[in-house]
């Protein structure tokens, strides 16, 4: 309590309750949703317009991974099967983060702010709420 609270007599609730949290929490969630409903995300670019013209290398790893698979039902021992199977799913993967576009849709300013408020917010809320615990 500071001493402006204290020559008023007033009492400050204190600083960690569950009701915050649960405030920052609600607000974080609906933020969160708000902006991730505004996300959109589509496909090309990465693999297709840059390797061999055009050639996506999809084909070829899989073919790898089917290699790695024929391998480790043969003798799982063997770390070629391993190392072919999981090197070509990494390939995968990678390629296929690669070949993500993410962008945000048309959204008014004032919505994005209100967005950025709910989700930031109720991040410092629940911080706020749990600064005090013990």
């Amino acid at each position: 309590m500071n001493d402006l609270d204290a020559l008023k007599g007033r009492k400050r609730p204190p600083k960690g309750t569950l009701s915050q949290f649960l405030l920052g929490l609600a607000m974080s969630v609906a933020g969160g949703y708000m902006l991730l409903t505004q996300v959109q995300v589509g496909t090309g670019g990465f693999w297709g317009r840059t390797l061999l013209g055009g050639v996506t290398p999809f084909g070829a790893t899989m073919i790898l991974f089917i290699l790695g698979v024929v391998l480790l039902f043969y003798d799982s021992d063997k770390i070629w099967g391993w190392v072919l199977a999981g090197g070509s799913l990494v390939i995968v993967l990678i390629g296929l983060i690669a070949n993500l576009r993410i962008y945000m849709a048309s959204t008014p300013f004032y919505v994005l702010l209100v967005m950025l408020v709910l989700l930031f917010g109720g991040l410092g809320l629940m911080l706020r709420a749990l600064r005090h615990v013990e």
